[in-house]
């Protein structure tokens, strides 16, 4: 697995060659050829992201292969209960943190397989650590069992009897009700139950034979992508196949007169991952012309519209993975 900073340091040489490379070109082709290529650093983002949960997978399933240990007092003495339910790691040992839903009672059975999943915490860190990009990897059971980096509060943020099925995307969405082909997962942009906002996450399946387990996965922000990416000099921006705006820049924000997704937080426990709104979609604009712009995006790569009485080229490339568009709006 090639982690995110050398993917990234890669991509952006890659970049620069581009640019050295395309100084004969006319503008329109330079432009079209910047932007082919920082798509394609954006999609080895994702790439490596995918890597990262398929290693977590992997790593989850011998776990599943090898009989359950016996945890002993001094291993139980890290964990607690809240209000006789739940189960969560009491401090902050540097490593993950843990948290089990009190929707299945805690027995010996669960504290033994959380004693099994600390032999992961290593590899979970790392995954955040080593990657810009990825601000939180984890392992979720069916026993409704997580074990995540970075730690925090559980307790602050989850109903006690939280069921995983309803609250979590990333582990009801690539179950095998929804996801019958055991593959990894793209789970849609969405805000996050742990109040971070938008979040992208990749989720890879965790079979023991034919039985689910689990899942093991990572969120990714896509905000410091395109801050890191996108030229704010530029009207550009990173585009969902749905027309969901998920970064932009600032230029770009003016001129289509869009706000951006902005932070959520929550003021009390909440329940489940909550969909990106409709409104934060170009085809739901307010603007006739950002209402066309986004249908033509979906099947042109190159355009014209008009915006504010002045004519622009729209020019798109593909993200390969996971599948959006990167755009920019030109002016004539």
């Amino acid at each position: 697995m090639v982690p995110l900073q050398k993917v990234i340091h890669i991509t952006c040489a890659c970049l620069l060659l581009s640019f050295v490379f395309t100084g004969c070109q006319s503008g329109a082709d330079t432009r079209r050829e910047k932007l082919r290529v920082t798509a394609g650093a954006i999609s080895n983002i994702f790439i490596g992201a995918r890597e990262t949960a398929h290693s977590l997978r992997d790593s989850a399933a011998k776990i599943y292969s090898q009989p359950l240990p016996e945890p002993s007092q001094e291993h139980l003495s890290k964990y607690a209960f809240f209000e006789k339910t739940s189960y969560y790691k009491k401090k902050d040992d540097g490593f993950c943190g843990m948290w089990a839903s009190g929707f299945i009672p805690i027995e010996e059975k669960q504290q033994a397989r959380i004693l099994a999943l600390e032999s992961l915490e290593p590899e979970i860190k790392k995954s955040v650590t080593e990657n810009e990009f990825i601000d939180q990897a984890y392992v979720l059971t069916r026993e409704h069992i997580s074990i995540y980096y970075p730690f925090f509060n559980p307790v602050a943020y989850f109903e006690p009897k939280l069921d995983f099925y309803k609250a979590f995307k990333p582990f009801y969405e690539p179950s095998p009700k929804y996801n019958p082909t055991r593959k990894a997962v793209w789970v849609k942009p969405y805000i996050d139950a742990t109040g971070k906002g938008y979040i992208v996450s990749v989720s890879a399946p965790i079979y023991k034979n034919d039985s689910f387990e689990g899942t093991a996965g990572c969120d990714i922000r896509v905000k410091p992508i395109g801050e890191k990416l996108l030229s704010s000099e530029r009207n550009m921006m990173i585009v969902t196949d749905e027309t969901l705006v998920v970064a932009s820049t600032p230029r770009c924000n003016k001129l289509l007169n869009f706000k951006g997704l902005g932070k959520y937080y929550y003021l009390q426990n909440i329940t489940e991952d909550v969909s990106a709104p409709d409104r934060f979609k170009l085809s739901h604009s307010g603007s006739p012309s950002v209402k066309t712009m986004a249908r033509r995006l979906l099947a042109e790569s190159e355009f014209t519209i008009s915006l504010h009485n002045r004519n622009y080229t729209v020019i798109r490339e593909r993200i390969d993975i996971p599948g959006w568009f990167l755009v920019e709006i030109i002016p004539q």
